[in-house]
């Protein structure tokens, strides 16, 4: 949801969702971006209509340029990431380690 400065800024608890779960949650306009959005894009907008926004597609894989620019923002409100405890969030595991997962299950 936009703040009163026209940000975009995060709402909630991040999860991991699927398309379904995600339009149930989903209770006021939203900006999606994402590659998700190249197999659900339709049924989402299909299911939330004009409460979705969908960012223009360059914008779905930030570039290093994009990046540097949010950098500079969080810099501007004075919001420094410590780089000795950086690490990155991942909302679920990759394909590579479901599969490994999914592998060892199977093999029990």
């Amino acid at each position: 949801m936009q703040d009163a400065q026209n940000v975009y800024r995060p709402r909630g608890t991040i999860q991991a969702l699927t398309p379904v779960e995600l339009v149930a949650e989903v209770t006021e306009p939203v900006l999606m971006v994402g590659d998700g959005l190249l197999s659900y894009g339709e049924f989402l907008l299909e299911s939330l209509g004009d409460y979705l926004t969908m960012a223009p597609l360059p914008l779905h894989y930030p570039s290093a340029t994009t990046i540097g620019l949010l950098c500079c923002e969080k810099l501007r409100q004075d919001d420094v990431l410590d780089l000795d405890s950086a690490v990155p969030l991942y909302v679920r595991a990759s394909d590579a380690e479901l599969s490994l997962l999914n592998k060892e299950e199977q093999e029990k």
